[in-house]
């Protein structure tokens, strides 16, 4: 295939472009997404303590927010209605429709796509998906839409410039794909073996020993056209209805006038493009989409503006520092209870004699006695333990103190877990709960805006695949 050294460039200034935007987010989001699994020590704390054979106890009690509102997602079971948009629309074309929708999703199980979308999203502030041509089956030329999974949140790039909440309006997206050399080999041998990479030199970590990464490139085109309000006259049946059009049939079409002027303006044809290329040439062939937006799809948990610089949060992100505490706590507590029972032994030292070495192991023995040697100095002593300290009853209040900060920072209180508190009554119940679901409410709105725009761009591609 040939290489285009103009396309790559562009190609890499846009990666770029994106990469730069993005990348505060990709750094928080991937330390809230691997907090959220139990990496939840500092490093060199952890490993300072580590050597010290002192505990680091991991009470994730993030990971079990996360999972409630996970789970109540599932069980909510978000769905998309079609409907018309006015009184004049056929009720027999939204039926359609959305007959349509129903059968691509569950042939696509965009359910479960959602499902995984919206446990990302609640991570690392963000989830994806995406929606592909395929053939029917591998002895067929008729194609069909289907949605597939992005499993890894931060493989996607946005234009930077984008505003719209769905990324309706963004110009280009990339999705990087990791593929190991044989894969490679096997897909594309006529290629050469070179990874996809930015200008930034900080990106060469991406070509490992034995993979490599393509990236997939949408972009959009935009062509200014004019738009007419026209009469258009139906000879058959002698009547004119009213439509807007692009190109005119001086035959058909009378343009519509409002105050002695025509009714025309400027629109934009935005135009969606695809490829897949390395960081040398283009792999395969570019070709057009038939729709007028990109067909990824990324739903935000929370989107904040600072400076005209955009911060995306997942739910992980505000439990953290709670969480940590409750932690260090918790092991403090561990290490104060474990050593109660070591508490030292007081002894002079002509005690021990020949018997030492079953004093050194006593603690990872269990010896039936222990025999010490009389000291002629102190010969009415005999070797005795002290009495452990009182354990602190802090350590309680802490670890509830955190608990609730936990419980704060989520949203997700005793009541919206299933544990007991002090509400009694069902209504007061019912408010708790309500507040839990206020709490959250967000991710999921935030999603249903991310399926919506979803909706829109199927059936686009779906119109345009089996009107074909």
């Amino acid at each position: 295939m040939a290489t285009d050294v103009d396309m790559i460039k562009d190609a890499r200034e846009q990666w770029d472009s994106a990469y730069q935007a993005g990348r505060t987010n990709d750094k928080m989001g991937l330390e809230c997404l691997r907090f959220s699994l139990g990496k939840q020590w500092d490093g060199d704390l952890e490993e300072k303590r580590l050597k010290a054979s002192r505990p680091c106890l991991v009470m994730n009690k993030t990971d079990e927010k996360v999972r409630g509102v996970e789970n109540d997602f599932r069980l909510s079971r978000l769905g998309i209605k079609v409907s018309g948009v006015d009184s004049n629309s056929d009720p027999k074309m939204a039926e359609i429709n959305a007959g349509l929708l129903r059968s691509i999703y569950y042939k696509s199980n965009a359910t479960a796509i959602r499902n995984y979308a919206f446990s990302q999203l609640l991570r690392t502030g963000r989830g994806n998906w995406r929606a592909v041509f395929e053939y029917v089956n591998d002895r067929s030329f008729d194609q069909c839409v289907r949605l597939k999974r992005i499993v890894d949140p931060f493989s996607v790039q946005w234009d930077p410039f984008r505003l719209e909440l769905d990324n309706s309006d963004a110009n280009f997206c990339f999705i990087r794909e990791e593929l190991s050399e044989t894969q490679f080999k096997l897909k594309y041998p006529k290629a050469e073996l070179f990874s996809w990479i930015g200008s930034d030199t900080s990106q060469t970590n991406w070509r490992t020993q034995k993979s490599l990464f393509v990236a997939e490139r949408f972009w959009v085109e935009i062509a200014m056209e004019k738009l007419y309000l026209v009469d258009r006259m139906d000879k058959e049946r002698g009547v004119t209805a009213r439509m807007a059009v692009t190109k005119l049939n001086p035959d058909l079409d009378v343009v519509v006038h409002k105050n002695d002027r025509p009714m025309v303006r400027d629109v934009e044809n935005r135009q969606v493009w695809w490829q897949k290329m390395t960081g040398k040439e283009e792999i395969e062939e570019r070709r057009r989409l038939p729709t007028k937006h990109i067909p990824v799809f990324e739903a935000y948990g929370r989107e904040i503006w600072e400076n005209n610089i955009r911060r995306i949060k997942g739910m992980v992100e505000d439990m953290m520092d709670p969480q940590r505490m409750y932690n260090y706590v918790s092991s403090s507590y561990a290490e104060q209870v474990a050593l109660a029972p070591r508490m030292p032994w007081i002894l002079t030292a002509k005690m021990l004699g020949e018997y030492q070495d079953d004093w050194d192991t006593m603690h990872e023995e269990n010896l039936q006695y222990l025999l010490w040697e009389i000291d002629d100095a102190n010969p009415n002593m005999k070797p005795f333990r002290e009495s452990p300290g009182q354990i602190s009853t802090a350590y309680e209040a802490a670890l509830s103190r955190y608990d609730h900060d936990i419980m704060s920072a989520s949203g997700r209180y005793q009541a919206n877990l299933g544990e007991r508190s002090n509400e009694r009554s069902g209504a007061a119940l019912a408010r708790r709960q309500h507040m839990g679901d206020l709490g959250s409410y967000h991710y999921k709105d935030n999603m249903s805006i991310a399926m919506n725009d979803e909706a829109n761009v199927v059936l686009e591609m779906a119109r345009n695949v089996y009107d074909g």
